[in-house]
């Protein structure tokens, strides 16, 4: 009888650990995501926004998430060069969007506190701007999306 217990208790834990490898094998784990923040900073010129970091170098198939910061002001993160290339190099897309005829990959407007991610699957230099949507003093304008306010690069290996 105590075979029979000793085998079964065997069998148990087998079962389980077999159940937490195979669940575990291919989940991406918030140790492997990098955080960019959109922020805001006071200037001579009014309201100026940073990123931080402006430039962040990953490893590939690691996600990276932009977190909007800036009080009273929407943002969009806009990859204008080459935005089929982006999407194509990259999955999981939660906001962003290819935009014809401009042919860029571009979020949602992201309001304060608001995300937008994406895992990078291919080794390469990504350059990105953030945009203001709809605003239209002074800078320079993409396609009428919005004036640029910042631009940085994610640089894969």
């Amino acid at each position: 009888m105590s075979k029979k217990r000793l085998l079964i208790a065997a069998g148990l834990t087998l079962a389980f650990a077999v159940t937490i490898f195979l669940g575990n094998h291919g989940t991406v784990t918030a140790g492997e995501c990098s955080i960019i923040r959109i922020l805001e900073e006071k200037g001579s010129e009014g309201r100026l926004i940073s990123i931080a970091p402006a430039t962040l170098s990953i490893a590939k198939g690691s996600c990276v998430i932009w977190i909007n910061w800036v009080p009273k002001q929407e943002v969009k993160v806009i990859f204008r060069e080459e935005g089929k290339k982006c999407q194509d190099a990259t999955s999981a897309p939660v906001g962003f969007k290819i935009k014809m005829p401009e042919n860029c990959y571009v979020t949602d407007s992201i309001p304060l506190g608001g995300t937008s991610s994406l895992v990078f699957n291919q080794e390469g230099s990504y350059k990105y701007e953030i945009i203001a949507p709809g605003h239209k003093e002074g800078g320079s304008l993409v396609a009428g999306l919005g004036e640029v306010k910042g631009a940085g690069e994610i640089i894969v290996h």
